[in-house]
């Protein structure tokens, strides 16, 4: 066998290995996010058609809505919402003080995400769960949530 076949068959094998590990990285990202969730909620948040942010007034009743289906930043904000390092999985997760709702909706199935940034936790109505999120994931909520609802009128 020449050297050139070597080198592309190698170059092949190194891009099957990299390509493999990429898939079992993304995957240990998620896991947690995934099971907290579920599939079909998962694949709602992040393919929804419609997502809709409330505030939420000291009730829990939506005092404003917007649509959020082409904000810039959304895609990230999905993703945020799906990958585990938003999480605080250790942290307990009792209470709080729901300011925003963030509804995805596709295929006519709804996932509704509470969020209180002060306490820093996110509720899923839908599976009557909640779980805490980081510092960051809090601050990142809050300053979206503000500056969305400030720039939008209400609908």
């Amino acid at each position: 066998m020449n050297a050139g076949k070597l080198v592309v068959i190698g170059i092949g094998t190194i891009a099957l290995l990299m390509a493999g590990g990429a898939w079992v990285w993304n995957y240990l990202r998620t896991d947690q996010s995934m099971a907290f969730y579920g599939s079909e909620a998962a694949y709602a948040i992040r393919t929804a058609e419609d997502a809709k942010l409330s505030e939420l007034d000291d009730a829990g009743a939506a005092s404003t809505t917007i649509s959020l289906a082409k904000t810039p930043g959304m895609q990230h904000a999905r993703h945020s919402l799906l990958s585990d390092a938003s999480y605080a999985w250790e942290n307990p997760t009792t209470g709080g003080k729901f300011q925003y709702a963030v509804i995805f909706t596709r295929d006519g199935q709804n996932v509704t995400l509470k969020i209180d940034p002060e306490n820093r936790l996110i509720r899923y109505d839908e599976a009557n769960k909640q779980v805490a999120i980081t510092e960051k994931s809090a601050t990142g909520w809050k300053d979206f949530a503000t500056r969305k609802l400030a720039e939008a009128e209400p609908r």
